[in-house]
């Protein structure tokens, strides 16, 4: 889903992604704001999850490619992942 907020990555570069997500006491996921290279906007936004008797978190990464899907690297480094 759009949020409305630009995402202006530096190309060629590492870039310095954060962000804070956490499941609210009534189990809906609350995404609060998310910061690229010292940049943050605030979402706020609240989902509810899937009904699912899993209670795991998982982790995606998504690369999009351009109309020509021109080749290119990403690198993922110090991931650090925290629940609380």
């Amino acid at each position: 889903m759009a949020s409305g907020i630009p995402c202006n990555p530096k190309s060629n570069s590492w870039n310095h992604l954060t962000l804070h997500v956490q499941r609210t006491s009534g189990g809906k996921l609350l995404f609060d704001s998310i910061t690229l290279n010292g940049k943050t906007a605030n979402l706020r936004r609240t989902d509810s999850p899937t009904n699912t008797t899993w209670h795991g978190v998982t982790i995606n990464y998504q690369i999009d490619g351009n109309k020509s899907i021109t080749p290119y690297t990403v690198y993922l480094d110090k991931l650090t992942f925290t629940a609380q």
